[in-house]
């Protein structure tokens, strides 16, 4: 049942997510998040009694996946407009694959070492990916072709608004 809660927290907080990742960036909370995730698979290959697995596995990992999973998600819904569903549908596929093939390298990586510590921190060494995968992300801005007058129609509007201030922040929930 800890793998069952793990999975639930994780989805527990996405609505908390993606509210924080609209007010703040996306890519430092995918930071945040794979750093925490990698932690909590660490903090697990050490532990040595079940509130000790709980807490760093069933809490930390989870809450770290779902923040890493939920900023990622709201990367792609920016770098992709037009076919968006397109890769919609190849992001949520990939869950299944990453499950069926993340199991047997678990059991693998277990299996080969003769321990589940040594075997869980090579777990971990692949949930680091998501930290130096999120280290990469840019805003999609960056990338229009058209960014020299969008970042020109910005700085103008900003101009105005330093002369009339108006509260924009989109509501937290």
């Amino acid at each position: 049942w800890l793998g069952s809660l793990s999975l639930g927290l994780s989805y527990l907080i996405s609505p908390v997510i993606v509210s924080w990742c609209r007010r703040k960036s996306a890519r430092l909370t995918a930071i945040a998040g794979g750093l925490m995730a990698s932690l909590g698979c660490l903090f697990a290959s050490f532990a040595s009694q079940f509130h000790q697995v709980f807490l760093s596995y069933g809490i930390f990992l989870s809450i770290g996946v779902g923040i890493a999973r939920e900023s990622a998600n709201l990367m792609v819904g920016q770098y992709f407009k037009r076919r968006r569903y397109f890769v919609e549908i190849f992001v949520q596929s990939s869950l299944g694959v990453g499950i069926a093939f993340m199991t047997p390298f678990l059991s693998w990586s277990i299996g080969i070492f003769k321990h589940w510590r040594a075997g869980l921190q090579l777990i971990t060494c692949a949930l680091f990916a998501t930290f130096l995968i999120a280290v990469l992300y840019r805003p999609a801005s960056l990338y229009h072709p058209q960014r020299r007058a969008i970042l020109h129609l910005k700085t103008q509007r900003r101009k105005i608004r330093e002369k009339n201030p108006v509260n924009n922040k989109p509501p937290f929930f």
